[in-house]
């Protein structure tokens, strides 16, 4: 399936020294910077990688692995250090990487298990933020930046590439310290001004780093949030089976709104039903609350069954959906059912239908918990952004990206006052597909 346009946005990449001739960048001598790449070079083989992720198609010829992209270009991974050298730390790298050890799980995540003695001391920390993540706990990094040493560490190694400078001239800030500027960022929501206070920044270098933390995150997306595989999908129906008691459940869909300033231009087309503007993004998770679709190009204007319709998943159904064995997903009442998305009866007039009802709520409601999981760890999507809208799009592919990233590395979350049963929605009024398949599910499953 051909890949769908979904952030409408004229971001762009800034140029690769563009940072480092803004007169309030933090300072670095030449010292720091040479032992900065040594750094770098380190992080490379020392922090976890992934592998590459495997075909996403169920049918031939049809890429069912989404964010829907308008500017999502998929990265590719660098691995390896092969002759790495360094007059002084040479033979400790060597040595080093010949004790390492690796472990492998389900999801394809590899994680260095150790981290050498001597990193501390051969690297110098520069700036407020860099020198935190040095000196404090795991629960003290995640208080701030939402993922702990090994997390960071992680991101770090995963974006290097594309944030790492063609030049060392006039103080480029290093990979890790922009990591951790944008996750502030995303963690806080906090003004630009104030983040940039904190990492000793000027507020514009603030912006260019969470775009460029943003891009380099949403270039990655492919290796995290893709639709399920064939081989995958019983698992994932019985998963949701035994959560709720609904049958043949692949996924859970719903909308949720990212509240923003009001815009310069179609400012009327941003504001929602409740009075506030906003992007209405509709997000796909399954049964671990990961994100296997993520559609965020919408003002809040937009109905939540139009976005469906309109989004690559939801025209791929339509186009290959052909038996229960296929997978369904569901949707509350916002939407219009269909063959592959179930919505629960608006009047249930049998105890079979009642029992539907029931079923439909407890396994749906994982979506709105995902959600609730996901803004309670980046606090800039549970407050209003201050951007422009294109720029908001970005930042929430970033977040839904991190989102994944933290559920494959089993960052812990506080899951207190997360929702135990759906909330109010906007009921879809329009034709509805619903007597064949939805009756057939109630009188086999719940009679």
């Amino acid at each position: 399936m051909a890949s769908a346009q979904v952030v409408e946005t004229s971001v762009t990449n800034n140029s690769p020294s563009q940072d480092s001739y803004h007169p309030d960048d933090l300072f670095q001598s030449r010292m720091h910077r040479s032992i900065e790449h040594v750094e770098f070079q380190i992080r490379r083989i020392s922090f976890v990688e992934m592998e590459s992720a495997p075909s996403n198609s169920c049918t031939d010829g049809v890429d069912k692995g989404l964010i829907e992209q308008e500017m999502f270009n998929p990265g590719e991974m660098h691995g390896g250090v092969d002759g790495l050298f360094h007059p002084v730390l040479g033979d400790e790298i060597q040595s080093w990487r010949k004790n390492l050890t690796y472990e492998e799980d389900k999801s394809t995540l590899v994680t260095a298990n150790v981290y050498p003695s001597f990193y501390a001391s051969a690297t110098q920390a520069t700036g407020v933020m860099q020198k935190f993540w040095k000196q404090n706990e795991d629960e003290e990094l995640r208080n701030r930046f939402r993922f702990g040493r090994q997390g960071i560490g992680y991101i770090t190694n995963l974006i290097a590439d594309e944030l790492r400078r063609s030049t060392r001239r006039n103080h480029a800030l290093p990979p890790l310290q922009q990591v951790l500027i944008a996750l502030r960022f995303y963690a806080s929501g906090s003004f630009l001004q104030v983040i940039g206070d904190t990492a000793g920044v000027d507020k514009s270098t603030v912006s260019r780093v969470v775009t460029n933390v943003s891009n380099a995150l949403i270039a990655k997306q492919s290796k995290f949030i893709t639709w399920p595989l064939d081989a995958e999908v019983p698992e994932v129906k019985n998963s949701f089976y035994r959560r709720g008691g609904f049958p043949c459940v692949i996924g859970c869909v719903d909308g949720t709104h990212i509240r923003i300033q009001a815009p310069n231009e179609h400012e009327n087309a941003y504001v929602k039903r409740k009075g506030f503007h906003s992007i209405n993004v509709q997000g796909v998770c399954n049964h671990e609350g990961k994100f296997t679709n993520i559609v965020a190009r919408w003002p809040g204007s937009c109905h939540d069954s139009h976005i469906f319709r309109s989004s690559n998943i939801g025209q791929f159904l339509e186009e290959n959906h052909n038996s229960l064995d296929d997978g369904i997903i569901l949707g509350d009442s916002g939407y219009a059912c269909s063959p592959f998305l179930m919505t629960p009866y608006a009047n249930p007039e049998i105890p079979q239908q009642e029992a539907y009802n029931s079923a439909h709520t407890k396994t749906r409601v994982v979506i709105e918990q995902t959600y609730g999981r996901w803004k309670r760890r980046f606090h800039v999507l549970h407050s209003e952004i201050r951007m422009a809208p294109q720029k908001v799009c970005l930042i929430i592919g970033a977040c839904a990206v991190l989102h994944n990233i933290a559920v494959l590395l089993k960052e812990p979350m506080d899951d207190a006052d997360l929702p135990d049963e759906v909330p109010e929605v906007e009921v879809y009024d329009g034709p509805q597909q619903r007597i064949t398949i939805t009756n057939h599910i109630c009188n086999t499953f719940f009679s």
